[in-house]
């Protein structure tokens, strides 16, 4: 192969590399995307469904969060939990991780363990957004835990961003 050809190859390569990388940040931007894990513990009574939110940052999907209120619902959940970053550190407000709260805390309970955005939205001087989350109806998880019970099974939850200042540069 002389020089041009294996230029070409490469160019045609990051091409398609990048055209793979485009298409994968538009589908997790417009769907929704369901994994289903089976955790085998021998500690539990019975078997239960739990969903995990994280990372929405503010984007919605339908107004109003209304295909993932609707996805969830399907789901039926024992418990919904969600895993910090649900905003932007530069948000405005925090209506949409409230009104998404509101639309499902009728579904099950919700625990909502802070992310580095909602730690820097509250360094941003924004202090009253645990109160906001908690009158949604989220129970807030920050440096501390609940023991609830799911389905018959005693659990403790917990939520901890220690590590953030740590590595907050």
């Amino acid at each position: 192969m002389n020089k041009k050809r294996i230029a070409m190859f490469i160019i045609f390569l990051l091409f398609v590399f990048s055209m793979y990388v485009c298409t994968s940040l538009w589908i997790s931007r417009n769907y929704i995307v369901i994994r289903e894990y089976t955790i085998n513990q021998f500690r539990l009574e019975k078997s239960f469904r739990a969903v995990v939110i994280a990372d929405l940052h503010d984007y919605e999907f339908g107004e109003n969060n209304q295909k993932l209120v609707e996805k969830i619902r399907e789901i039926s959940p024992d418990i919904i939990i969600m895993n910090g970053d649900m905003l932007n550190r530069d948000s405005k407000n925090v209506d949409i991780p409230c009104r998404l709260i509101e639309n499902l805390k009728e579904v099950t309970p919700i625990y909502y363990a802070l992310g580095n955005h909602e730690k820097e939205y509250l360094e941003r001087g924004h202090y009253d957004l645990l109160k906001e989350l908690e009158t949604a109806g989220a129970v807030i998880l920050d440096k501390n835990y609940v023991d609830i019970e799911v389905n018959g099974n005693n659990l403790r939850i917990a939520g901890y961003m220690g590590y953030y200042s740590a590595v907050h540069m």
